[in-house]
């Protein structure tokens, strides 16, 4: 095999992602949902009774033109159009045709003379609205098992369609979607469904930069397009189980028991989060090292920055929780819980309003706003001066 272009492909694509306005760290999971979906299911980390695979579903709340999200995710899944075999799914379907199109999709592999089935597939989903319905229990278990990736079949029966049977499926997506679309239209019982903590929740704020004129922005290597596509191609061609080193099984160790010393006590806070967060850090390990030319190993390196990519993005995948479930909550009362969240999830009720909301309501508007988030059991409040503020799914004490 010849060599790579780059030593680190998320870190080359993320340089060359970068001249847009979206956040780095938006650039950074567009990349791993690529080479997610370059590796599909062609490689894994083998645990006797099942396996790790590299899929993500990812999805990134924010409002309307802060961060180009769609944009964002295609100069990823543009690239990845450029590697044979690799099966796209539409961004407007519903989950039976779903199942119906990954059916189509059968394909084998062979690795040391053995065919090895798969049904693989990734989508890139502008709209997370018209490919999800969170109500929709059939859908939600549906998804739930595609992303646990069991060895073996996977078999859907319909009324009209008969059974359409999947081996070893594998699905990857990336959507994006609003504050409000989330606000409205995910329950509160979507928190306890297992779907939500099998997802990464990316958020943003505000533009990286502002570039009117993305033709004008300074560009590096005008060959770099092509290097990434050669390296993708590579990437994609890898097949096998990956290995982890005994330094790589001591910090899995210590890590594990580590985190579950932390959550134990309170694992409501993230529903399900804990226990998700080791096979979401071995899912990333394997793009990593992917990444940076390691496959099969997985070192502690790869672990290492797994964990910290995945610590950084946590306070993200909070506030969204904060969203959930408030479907009937006014619009100010929402933002009241996203100032909390980025306030660390406690502050004065004066430093709140002063801060966020001084120039947009009045002090009764305020109040109002805080008292629709309080009987919708999301803030809390201290009534002893200074009256402080608290999210209650973050189970902080008030500031007093």
């Amino acid at each position: 095999m010849a060599a790579r272009n780059f030593d680190d492909w998320l870190a080359a694509f993320v340089e060359y992602a970068s001249i847009g306005e979206a956040p780095l760290h938006i650039i950074y999971w567009v990349g791993v949902s690529t080479i997610a979906g370059a590796l599909r299911r062609r490689v894994w980390i083998d645990e006797i009774f099942f396996q790790w695979i590299p899929n993500f579903y990812v999805v990134v709340v924010a409002e309307p033109g802060i961060v180009a999200k769609s944009t964002t995710a295609n100069i990823g899944f543009n690239l990845l159009r450029q590697v044979d075999g690799i099966n796209f799914g539409p961004d407007i379907v519903t989950w039976q045709r779903l199942i119906e199109k990954m059916g189509a999709t059968g394909e084998t592999f062979e690795i040391d003379g053995i065919n090895h089935p798969m049904h693989a597939m990734t989508c890139a989903i502008d709209e997370l609205g018209n490919f999800i319905d969170p109500e929709d229990d059939k859908q939600i278990s549906a998804l739930i098992a595609l992303w646990d990736g069991k060895k073996g079949a996977f078999e859907k029966e319909t009324k009209t369609q008969g059974n359409d049977k999947l081996v070893n499926p594998w699905l990857n997506w990336f959507a994006c979607t609003t504050p409000n679309w989330v606000g409205r239209n995910f329950p509160e019982a979507f928190l306890d469904s297992g779907l939500f903590s099998r997802m990464i929740f990316l958020t943003a704020d505000g533009k990286r930069q502002r570039v009117p004129y993305l033709s004008r922005q300074p560009r590096g290597d005008p060959l770099m397009e092509l290097r990434l596509v050669a390296d993708l191609k590579q990437i994609a061609a890898l097949a096998g189980p990956y290995k982890l080193t005994d330094a790589a099984y001591v910090y899995g160790d210590a890590h594990y028991n580590a985190h579950w010393d932390k959550h134990t006590a309170d694992s409501r806070e993230w529903l399900g989060y804990p226990a998700r967060k080791q096979t979401h850090m071995h899912k990333l390990a394997m793009i990593i090292s992917a990444a940076r030319g390691n496959f099969p190993v997985i070192d502690v390196s790869h672990l290492e920055e797994a964990e910290r990519q995945l610590t950084r993005i946590e306070p993200q995948i909070h506030s969204v929780f904060n969203v959930i479930g408030a479907r009937d909550v006014p619009k100010a009362a929402q933002q009241l819980v996203a100032a909390l969240e980025k306030e660390g999830g406690q502050a004065l009720r004066r430093v709140i309003y002063n801060k966020y909301f001084f120039r947009r309501l009045s002090s009764r508007e305020f109040d109002e706003a805080l008292r629709s988030a309080v009987a919708a059991n999301l803030v809390g409040v201290s009534l002893t001066a200074p009256v402080g503020l608290w999210l209650i799914s973050r189970g902080l004490h008030e500031k007093g």
